[in-house]
């Protein structure tokens, strides 16, 4: 996943904008998964994330 890209480039002082971390912030966000639950990807998200933040949508 790429949230530890992520979490290594918020700059310093972010810290009023994302109190609780990087990580609480991304774990409130939706995933849509649709074609895209491989079982090794699909198991660090279920990981990462609530299951309730998996989506899983078609066009």
């Amino acid at each position: 996943m790429l949230v530890g890209r992520m979490k290594d480039r918020v700059p310093q002082g972010s810290q009023q904008y994302l109190p609780n971390g990087l990580y609480a912030e991304v774990r409130k966000w939706y995933f849509d998964v649709a074609h895209a639950t491989f079982p090794w990807p699909f198991a660090a998200a279920k990981a990462f994330m609530p299951e309730s933040q998996l989506l899983f949508g078609t066009d």
